[in-house]
């Protein structure tokens, strides 16, 4: 019965070319468009399920009172996890982490490449389950100098994989041993990295005490037991050493699942790591433009199912003169649509072979159709299906509607079920709502973008090239300045101890005629003479440093956000000090 279905089908599409060519086409289009989004929806909420332990790893926020705001903090102090694993049994395991965007490395037969960086306590490769190619992980940090490195690092330093016992030059001057090999972490995880390093090695270069309560410039996760309540062990952290965090005004301590950093950091301040941040509001609001877009397809191929229905009648007419029951009618129609709606599909996936590589582009992502998921089969079984039927119900259910055959024409057969049809206007003003709200959502995300790109930052980011210090770098700077401005494409040279839009740490400040009410933490950046020159930073009162100002060394440039927090009417002249 249902091959006989399917042959009926296929000579009705084959017979009416256009009419079905029309259909397959705007539905491929529509289903397209909703897999595209729909792929890109998915790669957000999975970002870290590819670590083993998932569900019970925990990374900790620190919540800090800045004095003129509540803020919470990617960074713990230095000893937290250590300590906390001590007395909680509750922690089955923690690491501490620090990344690096990229760091000079070098071998003895490749000068430097830049590659990603990270430090790490040795847990890390049992808690989030990094797959070893060669190596041991119970042994990967057994050495100081031990170093950690991916399959895809090993083939672009040493053009092989099995590269256990090489060294690589780290620090300028300090080999690393090489003592493991973990496969390609996959681009939907917050922490990542080429190489990997002893947490203790850039404790070391950065002058940090891993045990000194004072400093913390490290993540920290946990792993918790089973049955545990992270809130409750959040507040049993922060009580425990609450004398040790009130160092560093941290008033509180929260638990981040590991799963939910990726979407729900906006307000976490200093999560540089999770350098990909998304946004769960965002994730919402693709997943409602990818149903009102499959939607639209749906209704688009009702209205012309509809629409050509005329050509049909003869067809039911015949069927019902020769006894056809109405159910045998509506799985006929059902069975022709999700036959379209299969080939629409296959048509759809060839759009979306086509297309990912621009949707890559304009998304920034590395998307792409592994055939073999199971779960990708299950969501395109069910899109063909709730396509096919949910298009095809309303067609079918009104062609096949029962009418008096005798002494009954055609054409007032037609008559009676176009009077039945009006659904078809609702249809299509729901059609319309829908494609305009789109497109005014799609105006609105435009103009939202543009305001981003061409807003004024109050600095000139644009043509600046970032250069990481190293020692050897810094000997004999002022003759390499000189030498690199005798290029005619090098307009100034400028430098500071840190990123200009992070800064380099926060201080408790105490100023002139400070009034006891107000108490807060301040970034400060330590910046060059030519700093401000270089950034084109707008000077509203005072000067910029200079060289002929020899007490310019002790002195301090601040901005209007701290000028207003601190409530100065004439800050200059007035002085500042850091506890």
């Amino acid at each position: 019965m249902l091959i006989n279905y399917l042959k009926v089908s296929l000579r009705f599409l084959v017979r009416n070319k256009l009419f079905s060519l029309i259909n397959i086409i705007g539905l491929a289009i529509g289903m397209a468009a909703t897999i595209l989004i729909l792929l890109w929806v998915f790669d957000e909420i999975s970002f870290d399920r590819y670590h083993i332990n998932y569900k019970s790893i925990y990374r900790v926020v620190s919540v800090r009172n800045l004095g003129n705001e509540i803020t919470d903090n990617a960074r713990t102090p230095n000893p937290l996890g250590p300590e906390a694993k001590e007395y909680f049994p509750e922690i089955q395991n923690f690491f501490r982490y620090q990344g690096v965007e990229a760091w000079p490395l070098k071998t003895k037969d490749i000068s430097t490449i830049e590659e990603v960086l990270a430090c790490a306590d040795p847990a890390i490769f049992d808690m989030l389950g990094f797959k070893f190619i060669h190596g041991d992980k119970s042994s990967a940090f057994s050495l100081p100098n031990s170093m950690v490195i991916t399959i895809g690092m090993a083939n672009r330093f040493f053009g092989k994989t099995d590269v256990i016992g090489e060294t690589i030059t780290l620090f300028e001057n300090e080999e690393f041993t090489i003592t493991g090999i973990i496969d390609i972490i996959p681009e939907n995880s917050h922490i990542m990295f080429d190489c990997i390093i002893p947490i203790s090695n850039f404790g070391r270069y950065w002058h940090q005490d891993l045990n000194e309560w004072e400093s913390g410039m490290f993540y920290t996760y946990i792993q918790i037991r089973e049955k545990t309540n992270s809130e409750i062990l959040s507040n049993l952290l922060f009580e425990n050493f609450k004398s040790q965090l009130e160092i560093r005004n941290i008033e509180g301590i929260k638990l981040q699942k590991l799963r939910d950093i990726h979407l729900n950091s906006d307000h976490i301040e200093l999560d540089l790591d999770n350098y990909n941040k998304g946004n769960k509001s965002l994730v919402y609001l693709f997943i409602v433009i990818a149903i009102g877009i499959l939607i639209i397809a749906c209704i688009n191929f009702i209205n012309l199912s509809t629409a050509g229905s005329i050509i049909r009648f003869k067809e039911i007419y015949i069927r019902k003169v020769i006894g056809s029951l109405k159910k045998q009618l509506v799985f006929q129609f059902i069975s022709e649509s999700v036959l379209i709606s299969f080939i629409a599909h296959i048509l759809a996936m060839f759009i979306v072979e086509i297309f990912i590589s621009s949707f890559n582009q304009l998304t920034n992502k590395h998307l792409v159709i592994d055939y073999t998921n199971p779960f990708l089969l299950i969501i395109i079984i069910f899109m063909i299906l709730i396509t096919g039927i949910g298009a095809g119900a309303f067609p079918a259910f009104y062609l096949s509607q029962s009418y008096k055959i005798k002494g009954v024409s055609v054409s007032k057969m037609i008559t009676a079920l176009s009077n039945k049809l009006n659904i078809r206007k609702v249809l299509v003003v729901f059609q319309f709502v829908i494609s305009s709200t789109l497109i005014i959502s799609s105006l609105f995300i435009y103009k939202q973008i543009n305001y981003a790109q061409n807003k004024d930052l109050g600095y000139d980011y644009k043509n600046i090239v970032r250069l990481y210090r190293t020692r050897t770098f810094m000997e004999n700077l002022e003759v390499k300045k000189r030498i690199l401005l005798e290029h005619p494409n090098v307009i100034n040279i400028s430098g500071s101890h840190s990123i200009f839009n992070f800064g380099e740490g926060e201080e408790n400040i105490v100023w002139e005629g400070k009034e006891p009410d107000i108490d807060f933490v301040i970034y400060q950046l330590s910046i060059d003479y030519e700093f401000i020159n270089t950034y084109g930073l707008k000077i509203i009162d005072g000067r910029g440093f200079s060289e002929d100002f020899s007490t310019d060394t002790s002195n301090y440039i601040l901005n209007e956000t701290a000028i207003k927090a601190m409530n100065i009417k004439d800050p200059i002249g007035k002085r500042i000090s850091f506890l």
